[in-house]
């Protein structure tokens, strides 16, 4: 799937009439990383999420991703 059609399809979701999405705001910056760093949408979900839980270290066995933004202790488990 490629990145208009992610972007395209979350946006859908978020403005989807009667639909409730928790973390809504979270969500929407998720998709500026996402756009902006190049990385997985997951992964910039969480980034977003762990950020705004002032999470400082990431377990992942994706480095590359977390690595570039300078923002998290990147751990390989």
């Amino acid at each position: 799937m490629g990145t208009d059609q992610v972007t395209e399809l979350v946006e859908a979701m978020l403005s989807t009439p009667g639909l409730e999405v928790q973390d809504a705001p979270l969500i929407r910056a998720a998709i500026v990383t996402y756009l902006r760093d190049k990385v997985d949408f997951i992964d910039a979900w969480i980034m977003e999420f762990a950020g705004a839980r002032e999470v400082d270290r990431v377990y992942t066995f994706d480095k590359r991703h977390f690595k570039q933004t300078g923002s998290f202790k990147v751990v390989q488990p």
